[in-house]
């Protein structure tokens, strides 16, 4: 298990959005959906739940440095416009 001051960092492919997340995430899995398998090309993706308050971005979700698509009512995925790195995405309820 992490401790709380637990950080890990991370950046798309060109470099251009960098992220960091602190603490333990509330959830981690693995999805096989048909929308997770065609967003990433492979047969599965996986992903950790955080808070907002954990979690930091240089770019904003209304920043030129992102596109996003909503997948469904309650989740928005985030992109590098760029390089085309998936980058986080985003749940109806403040989660990251």
């Amino acid at each position: 298990m992490s401790s709380p001051n637990n950080t890990r960092e991370g950046k798309c492919y060109c470099g251009k959005i960098s992220l960091k997340v602190t603490g333990t995430p509330i959830a981690c899995s693995i999805c096989h959906c048909s929308v997770c398998r065609s967003l990433t090309g492979a047969p599965f993706s996986i992903q950790s739940l955080h808070t907002r308050e954990n979690f930091e971005c240089n770019a904003a979700e209304e920043d030129d440095l992102l596109w996003k698509i909503s997948t469904s009512k309650m989740v928005t995925r985030y992109r590098c416009k760029d390089c085309g790195s998936p980058v986080y995405g985003t749940l109806g309820k403040g989660k990251t």
